[in-house]
């Protein structure tokens, strides 16, 4: 697709590899864990407990 664009296939392939890690290192932020940490276990676990 970069091929007949202003930069040609090589820039866009260096801005891909470039970029794609940068893209899921934000994903990564800004999503929740589903799991919860060591932290939040104990958390979870001390609201499960005052519940009873």
């Amino acid at each position: 697709m970069a091929i007949d664009r202003k930069g040609g296939f090589l820039l866009f392939l260096i801005l891909s590899v470039v970029l794609s890690p940068l893209v899921g290192v934000f994903m990564l932020l800004i999503t929740r864990t589903s799991v919860p940490n060591a932290r939040g276990l104990k958390a979870l676990e001390r609201e499960q407990a005052l519940q009873k």
